[in-house]
C-alpha cells in the first residue's frame, strides 16, 4: 500500500509545481481584493473605433490596456503613441493576427518578435508581456518564451463582443463578473464601440473599479 501512496503523493507535488511555476507565466484572472477588474481590448488598432473606445475610456477616466498587432501599429503610430503617453498599457499580440499549427511554430514565434520590436520602438523598453491571438500557442513558441521570461497574458471573460448582435448580448456575457478578472473586448469591433458607455457603466453599477495591468503585472 505504500507504493500507490508515495506516487500519489508525488504525483500531488509534481502537479502543485508545475501549477505554481505555469503562474508565474500565465495569467488569466488576478486575486479577487478591492473590487477591481481589469478591461483589455485585442487586435487594431483601428483608426475610427479604436479611436471611439480609447476617447470614451479617456472622458470616463477608465483604465484598461490595449493588445495591439504589429502590422497595425505601424498604420496609426500617432494613435498609439496617443494612447501611450496617457499611460495606459499597450501590449503585444503579433505583428499579424494568425493562428498557426504546432509545424508554423517558426512563422508564430518571428510573428510574436517582430510584434514585439515594434512595441518596444514606442514605448522604448521591451515589456515580454504577451497575449497570443485567439488563445492559441504552439508547444514549441509557448516553451521559447518560458525560458525568456514572458508573461502571457489571457482573460478569464470573454464578452464576446465579435458575435454579439447587441449590446444585450454583451451584457449577457460579462454579468457574471468577479473580483480579480480580466475581461477581454476588441478595440476594432464597432458594437463594443458604440455602447462602451453602456458596458463601463453596467460594471461601475455593480461597485467595480478597473485596474491597471502594469501595475498588477508587477
Amino acid at each position: 500500500m505504500e507504493i500507490p501512496s508515495a506516487l500519489s503523493r508525488l504525483r500531488q507535488l509534481v502537479h502543485s509545481w508545475i501549477k505554481f511555476v505555469m503562474s508565474c507565466f500565465v495569467i488569466s484572472k488576478f486575486s479577487k481584493t478591492d473590487n477591481v477588474i481589469y478591461l483589455t481590448f485585442d487586435d487594431g488598432p483601428i483608426e475610427d473605433i479604436t479611436e471611439r473606445i480609447f476617447n470614451a475610456l479617456k472622458d470616463l477616466e477608465v483604465d484598461a490596456a490595449f493588445f495591439f498587432n504589429g502590422a497595425d501599429v505601424i498604420r496609426h503610430k500617432d494613435l498609439v503613441n496617443n494612447i501611450i503617453s496617457l499611460g495606459y498599457f499597450v501590449g503585444n499580440h503579433s505583428y499579424y493576427h494568425n493562428k498557426h499549427t504546432w509545424k508554423q511554430w517558426r512563422q508564430e514565434l518571428d510573428s510574436i518578435l517582430k510584434g514585439e520590436e515594434i512595441i518596444k520602438s514606442l514605448i522604448k523598453s521591451g515589456s515580454k508581456i504577451y497575449r497570443p491571438p485567439f488563445g492559441a500557442i504552439t508547444p514549441f513558441t509557448f516553451l521559447y518564451l518560458l525560458i525568456k521570461k514572458y508573461k502571457i497574458v489571457y482573460w478569464n471573460l470573454d464578452s464576446r463582443d465579435f458575435e454579439a448582435h447587441d449590446i444585450n448580448e454583451i451584457i449577457e456575457s460579462i454579468r457574471d463578473v468577479k473580483s480579480g478578472d480580466i475581461l477581454l473586448f476588441h478595440n476594432d469591433c464597432n458594437l463594443t464601440a458604440t455602447h462602451i458607455h453602456s458596458i463601463i457603466n453596467e460594471l461601475s453599477v455593480k461597485g467595480y473599479r478597473f485596474g491597471n495591468l502594469s501595475h498588477a503585472l508587477q
